[in-house]
């Protein structure tokens, strides 16, 4: 958030129009203090950042996590698999693909974890139907609202900082509904440039200007006026002890790298960041996708690798889940185009101390002709388990069905309960 060389309040009251250009009003509506510990948890009790890293586009599941001992694997994609000899060992029935090398490491550790065959009720082909009814995560009813905005709203009222989004001018899906959330291209814009560019002495006075003259200006307005403009500034003020992003972890110069970096920092500087959701597009490789020399898919697991590995050595001792999501994975046989068209279960991975890694998770069906669905890996596994299971045995969900209705969870042992 940025004014342009706004006057300082001083003893006067802000014009309306002074405050709208400063941009808080439109800030403030997503900059509203987002409550995010369930009603039954103790105030005290630490729970863990839960990063939603989604791949829009359709990530191909099984070009990252390759099925090496599956022959039919080798026979459907002549032109674009991976060669088991390339890939990084995990078990033995799969390997890494090589540019995700960095995230070894981590898979040795036990703090990286992979569910392959995942996917959802919806068959949709269709990006913006998958991915509504993805976020909706609620097929079968009538519910409008995502679901991670159903994960705030069935929590309790104690304050935390915000659930924001980071990395996307996009306000995700799974937002959508009444609980308070943040939206933020980057921490470091959302600030008051008269006030920041000021000694912190002088800055501090010049926000409780601010402050005063909001308060006074609002002073006879409805609550869901006052209240979202006076966060605006309390949240201005709470990311101004946020410390710079690292420049010892080695994050790319690019929107993943930023993201991950600056939750990085929020989180280091002690800023209460209970759920994080950011973008990583451009999945969608009908054609040209490469295979391990360079390419396409190449560099987009390069910079996700990259990016990860950086995330968890800049947060290492802070407790932080990040799990994937992508609206649908790809047909198992390629195309004509050395590409691979859209289709229905993938793979999903888990990251973080509360995981239990160095495994694959779920069940395999197998990609032989037999076993496929409509040409498309079998879904063996359901999305929404595996996000029940972060969120009650790492950020604290109490009963799930408020946040995934008309779904009965299975439990897939994919994480430990703090």
């Amino acid at each position: 958030m940025g004014t342009n060389s706004a006057e300082p309040a001083c003893d006067r009251l802000l014009a309306r129009r002074d405050v709208l250009k400063a941009g808080l009003v439109g800030a403030a509506s997503l900059a509203a203090l987002a409550v995010v510990r369930p009603a039954s948890a103790s105030a005290d009790v630490v729970r863990d950042t839960v990063v939603v890293l989604s791949l829009r586009g359709g990530f191909d599941g099984i070009s990252a996590v390759v099925p090496v001992a599956d022959p039919h694997y080798y026979l459907a994609r002549p032109g674009v698999a991976i060669p088991a000899s390339e890939t990084v060992y995990l078990d033995g029935h799969f390997g890494l693909h090589p540019s995700l090398g960095p995230l070894q490491t981590l898979w040795q550790g036990g703090t990286f974890a992979a569910i392959p065959a995942v996917g959802h009720p919806d068959r949709s082909r269709s990006h913006f139907q998958a991915i509504r009814e993805m976020e909706r995560a609620a097929i079968g009813t009538t519910t409008h609202t995502g679901w991670i905005d159903r994960f705030l709203s069935s929590a309790g009222s104690q304050p935390a900082f915000h659930t924001i989004s980071l990395g996307s001018s996009a306000v995700p899906q799974s937002f959508i509904g009444p609980a308070r959330e943040l939206s933020l291209a980057r921490p470091k814009d959302f600030r008051l440039w008269a006030a920041d560019d000021k000694d912190p002495g002088e800055s501090r006075r010049e926000l409780d200007r601010w402050r005063n003259a909001l308060t006074q200006m609002y002073r006879d307005s409805p609550t869901i006026l006052r209240e979202p403009a006076i966060s605006a500034l309390a949240t201005v003020d709470r990311l101004r002890g946020v410390p710079e992003p690292s420049t010892a972890a080695d994050y790319g110069d690019d929107e993943l790298g930023h993201a991950l970096a600056d939750l990085a920092a929020l989180i280091r500087g002690g800023v209460d960041v209970h759920l994080a959701a950011m973008e990583f597009g451009d999945w969608d490789m009908h054609e040209g996708m490469g295979t391990v020399a360079g390419g396409w898919l190449n560099d987009h697991l390069s910079v996700f690798a990259r990016n990860v590995s950086a995330f968890f050595q800049d947060v290492a001792g802070h407790p932080v889940t990040l799990v994937t999501l992508s609206e649908f994975g790809r047909r198992v046989h390629q195309n004509d185009s050395e590409g691979v068209d859209h289709g229905h279960a993938n793979t999903m991975l888990l990251f973080g101390s509360g995981v239990n890694g160095g495994r694959l998770h779920g069940r395999w069906p197998g990609v032989g002709p037999e076993h496929l669905d409509a040409g498309d890996v079998a879904q063996t596994s359901d999305y929404r388990d595996v996000l029940i299971e972060v969120l009650q045995k790492r950020a604290g969900l109490g009963d799930y069905s408020q946040v995934f209705p008309n779904h009965r969870y299975a439990e897939m042992g994919v994480c430990h309960r703090r």
